[in-house]
């Protein structure tokens, strides 16, 4: 029951994609126009997504959605909510994501207590993705917290290049290990935005530089470590840039990759002087299984 209002505030639409991919693509429209909220599930080989957006903005949501059904989305219920339980609905089942000892990503609204010294980036599931929930994230979050660790000055010193920043969270993540400058851009404005203010919410802003943009605004600059978790078809159009953006000794950890995909990708990065130095692997629920190599660049 809805009580304070005679309009409900919020609606609940259900929504059935075919694959994690097609997931992603309908969430990032979805946050773009109007979503107040997303929740996800994943169901063997299909995510299903409830969709929380006011009334107000129901119909323009569903027109720009609607594209999505001729690769085979299918619409589900829809749900009629209020404001004070949507709220609290889209919080149901997230916790702290401990990437290792060192590091954790929590919402917060979790009262979560690492190990002594964790450092602990909060942020809330917002418009840009990027939260540690997805296989692809956490793979990079655990290379991020390799790669400092395997420095003797504990990442202190290190130049990052975040490539399509989303929240920010690899970013922060690379400053609360040590790095002494990131550079985070993202085509997307409203993701620089909430890369910012998750910036300021952990009190990271000394050494975090970020711009709404492109791979070409950082011609010419090297770095010692860049991140790249984009989707295959956008990753490959600018694999040459990326690889010139590594640092002698440098290292560039990609993901968004499932598995056979680091072949291709390795033959493109070797012409440009990279060698596959690891990779990382996670399976999902709907058993896809997500890569994230690391090449490096001779000293």
């Amino acid at each position: 029951m809805v009580t304070g209002r005679t309009q409900p505030d919020v609606v609940c639409l259900n929504v059935r994609t075919p694959s994690r991919d097609l997931a992603e693509r309908l969430m990032a429209e979805a946050w773009e126009f109007g979503a107040l909220g997303i929740e996800e599930r994943e169901q063997g080989s299909r995510v299903d997504l409830d969709l929380y957006v006011g009334v107000q903005e129901e119909s323009n949501l569903r027109a720009r959605l609607d594209p999505f059904v001729a690769d085979g989305v299918v619409w589900g219920n829809r749900v009629i909510v209020g404001k004070a339980d949507w709220s609290e609905a889209w919080k149901a089942g997230l916790k702290a994501i401990e990437i290792s000892p060192r590091l954790a990503v929590a919402p917060s609204f979790v009262d979560y207590h690492g190990p002594p010294g964790q450092r602990v980036i909060w942020i809330d599931p917002g418009q840009a993705f990027g939260t540690g929930g997805h296989a692809s994230t956490r793979l990079v979050l655990q290379w991020i917290d390799k790669l400092a660790g395997s420095q003797d000055s504990n990442g202190e010193g290190t130049q990052v290049l975040d490539v399509g920043t989303g929240s920010g969270v690899l970013a922060l993540a690379a400053l609360a290990l040590g790095a002494t400058r990131v550079v985070a851009f993202d085509l997307d404005a409203v993701a620089v935005a909430e890369a910012q203010a998750v910036a300021r919410q952990n009190g990271v802003l000394r050494g975090f530089e970020s711009f709404v943009g492109g791979i070409e605004s950082v011609a010419g600059q090297s770095f010692d470590w860049v991140f790249a978790n984009l989707l295959k078809s956008e990753m490959l159009p600018i694999l040459d840039p990326l690889a010139d953006a590594v640092a002698p000794g440098g290292s560039l950890v990609l993901a968004g990759l499932l598995e056979g995909d680091e072949e291709h990708v390795g033959e493109i990065l070797a012409r440009r002087g990279l060698c596959e130095a690891g990779i990382r692997a996670e399976t999902d629920a709907s058993g896809a299984v997500w890569i994230a190599p690391v090449f490096r660049r001779g000293a």
